[in-house]
């Protein structure tokens, strides 16, 4: 019954949406792209073709709960949303971003010792094919796959990497 309930709003959603194709030069939008790495951000479009995202996101943990000791995680993320296709209430960007992570550990038990880490910051550079279907006037949803490099500076290493925000890593805009 739920799966059915939810298959016709999401249908019903998806057919009014049609009349509401795309963004307008001057739209702001609260929401993220990647729910689950930067959940807090906004969506700012210049013209009808390009956009900026500017996206926050944090971890404040426990790293072991007997101790006290403390974790931190701040991530950044800038991208550019370029739309690149259109299709009546989809459209398609091209979007190069950077991420910046700021991490902080104390006391962190390695099983070999504990370690400290004040202060590193960690970078992604990626760029994303970016799906976005409006499904109201002021709502979107969006899906993206891409390719990013990871620099650790901790490791003094740089790793590339495949990635796909999906269903259940979406992201969605409520526009103003």
């Amino acid at each position: 019954m739920r799966k059915t309930f939810f298959l016709a709003a999401a249908t019903l959603l998806l057919v009014a949406g049609s009349a509401f194709a795309g963004p307008e030069a001057g739209k702001l939008g609260l929401g993220t792209s990647d729910a689950s790495m930067t959940p807090i951000g906004i969506r700012y479009w210049a013209s009808e073709q390009v956009g900026l995202d500017v996206e926050l996101g944090f971890w404040l943990f426990d790293v072991d709960s007997g101790s006290g000791d403390e974790s931190s995680v701040i991530d950044l993320a800038l991208g550019v949303p370029i739309n690149i296709w259109e299709c009546s209430d989809v459209w398609l960007h091209f979007k190069p971003f950077v991420i910046i992570d700021l991490v902080s550990y104390e006391d962190l038990d390695t099983g070999g010792g504990t370690v400290s880490i004040d202060g590193q910051t960690n970078m992604y550079f990626g760029a994303s094919l970016e799906m976005e279907a409006w499904l109201l006037e002021c709502l979107s949803f969006s899906v993206s796959h891409g390719i990013a490099a990871y620099k650790n500076d901790a490791a003094s290493t740089t790793d590339f990497h495949s990635f796909g925000n999906s269903l259940g890593n979406a992201g969605f805009h409520l526009y103003f």
